[in-house]
């Protein structure tokens, strides 16, 4: 709510609860006015005044442009008119600040119209044509809002923001399932293993059989036991 002098177009009429006309954009309000009775009594060179204990209210005037849209506020009063008869209703001045919130509320019980005017028809006039609706009321009471500033806000506690989330997706499971590189075994690891194997098979074999080198001689020559059965030539 702002502390700031209030301005004479921020306001609203409002007929009964609201619902029952449509059409009550005015323009102008006038007539928010009383005054306290007082009697005076003259007295020589001075006066006394005697206090009546009451008050006079000056009547409620609304005035707005004429349009041309169907309006139900003027067949209100038209019913009133030829009918002979008063149907009074209650009517509520809004005053509002620049938020729009509403700051006074001047309340008219009882309201019935006295009088309505128009601006009159001038052919060579190109102002809006105005119409003034004067109102008698039984009871009047205003209320002002009492200004009540807004607590400040306490400051909230600096909240940690989380990290950025590592989502989980198929590639990185799949990742984590797929198996080990596959080792093949190549010729050259087969040959190498093969050649263990001779050689601790030859190994083996060398210390059970002892390989017994004999010097060269007649017997252990192959061609001497050939030619050792020939006979001489003659």
């Amino acid at each position: 709510m702002s502390t700031l002098p209030l301005v004479g177009f921020h306001f609203l009429v409002q007929f009964g609860d609201g619902t029952v006309f449509d059409d009550i954009s005015f323009t102008k309000v006038d007539g928010i006015e009383f005054k306290y009775k007082v009697e005076t009594i003259p007295q020589g060179y001075g006066a006394t005044f005697n206090p009546s204990y009451s008050y006079d209210f000056a009547d409620l005037v609304l005035e707005r442009g004429k349009t041309s849209k169907k309006s139900l506020l003027f067949k209100w009063l038209q019913i009133q008119i030829t009918g002979q008869k008063i149907l009074p209703i209650p009517i509520f001045i809004l005053v509002k600040n620049d938020n729009g919130k509403t700051i006074l509320t001047w309340s008219f019980f009882g309201a019935f119209p006295i009088s309505f005017t128009t601006s009159g028809i001038d052919a060579n006039s190109k102002d809006v044509m105005l119409e003034k609706i004067t109102f008698k009321y039984t009871k009047f009471e205003f209320e002002e809002e009492v200004y009540k500033p807004k607590p400040k806000p306490k400051p909230k506690p600096k909240q940690k923001k989380p990290g950025p989330v590592q989502l989980k997706t198929d590639k990185d499971a799949n990742a984590k399932n797929a198996p080990g590189p596959v080792q093949i075994k190549t010729d050259k690891d087969a040959n190498a293993k093969n050649a263990l194997r001779m050689l601790r098979k030859m190994d083996g074999y060398l210390q059970k059989k002892p390989l017994k080198i004999t010097p060269p001689g007649e017997k252990s020559s192959r061609l001497n036991r050939r030619t050792s059965g020939k006979k001489p030539p003659k």
